[in-house]
């Protein structure tokens, strides 16, 4: 989910006219053919745009995808806006701070893959311009909201594609910068997770998805875990596998940690409300959640 600053000023000129033959393109720039038709690659791999021929002219425009539209609204509506704050880790840091509840930098480094030197210089960027704040988290300011759409439709992309290279019936239950949740019929080399990892806690559940977490960061993964990215991956459906792994091993569970893992991935209203449901057997109980004695009988058939 990288852009550099060369494919950033392509990208600005060609949404400025949304079409424009390649040679044109390249004098406009002031640089090669070989050298824009190389950028021009690169943009198309990450769906950017289409490159097209006309006769004996190649053309470049802007693609149909959503982040492609997104960025373009975005550099029409503000096109005083110098988006080299996106370029390289300016992005996934900010996506990273968009989709997740940040209190410190040193959070934001250990989510976002960057380092402390490249994370300060962005950061000061971003308070310059006015486009980080923060009130207990970090958070991108109001005004930005197309920058946030358009951060979301390319995370979303990035994520997607990155999956269907795992299996062609992958589906990408949720995502925030470098980690997101796998759906597939398939068995992969990747860490399970959610109702694939709860057997491990003696919950042996039939089911014919698998759910995978893909990181590039490597860590242990606890019940904990594995319970958020059940959450993270169905939100209010699909919860008894939840609830019963979740009562089977209730000892075990850090409540401390839990609650605050389901504060920074923003699931925190639904796990205080699972926890109020077991501690007061049923008396609290949200609507997404079942008869404490439908529970009880379904869990039954696991003890």
């Amino acid at each position: 989910m990288y852009l550099t600053k060369r494919q950033l000023k392509l990208l600005t000129h060609i949404a400025a006219v949304n079409k424009i033959q390649v040679t044109e393109l390249a004098n406009n720039m002031e640089t090669s053919r070989s050298y824009t038709s190389r950028v021009l690659k690169e943009l198309q791999s990450k769906g950017f745009i289409n490159l097209d021929r006309e006769g004996t002219r190649k053309t470049v425009s802007i693609s149909e995808a959503q982040h492609a539209v997104s960025l373009r609204n975005l550099l029409l509506n503000q096109p005083h806006l110098n988006l080299g704050f996106l370029a390289n880790k300016g992005m996934i840091i900010l996506a990273t701070i968009d989709c997740l509840n940040l209190r410190t930098w040193e959070e934001i480094e250990a989510y976002s893959g960057a380092s402390f030197v490249t994370l300060r210089k962005y950061m000061t960027e971003f308070k310059e311009i006015g486009l980080v704040q923060k009130r207990k988290v970090y958070f991108i300011s109001p005004r930005f909201s197309a920058l946030k759409e358009f951060l979301g439709a390319y995370q979303d992309y990035t994520h997607l594609k990155e999956a269907l290279r795992y299996a062609p019936d992958a589906l990408v239950k949720w995502g925030c910068g470098e980690r997101f949740l796998i759906e597939t019929e398939r068995t992969l080399n990747l860490q399970a997770t959610g109702i694939t990892a709860f057997p491990t806690y003696g919950a042996k559940f039939i089911t014919v998805k698998n759910l995978y977490i893909r990181t590039k960061k490597e860590s242990d993964t606890t019940l904990e875990d594995h319970l958020i990215n059940h959450v993270l991956s169905e939100k209010t459906s699909n919860m008894l596998p939840l609830l019963i792994t979740w009562r089977m091993n209730y000892e075990r569970v850090n409540e401390e940690s839990m609650r605050e893992k389901a504060y920074r991935y923003k699931i925190g209203e639904y796990v205080d409300a699972v926890f109020k449901y077991l501690k007061t057997q049923g008396r609290d109980r949200p609507q997404f959640l079942p008869e404490w004695n439908e529970f009880n009988e379904r869990y039954r058939e696991y003890v």
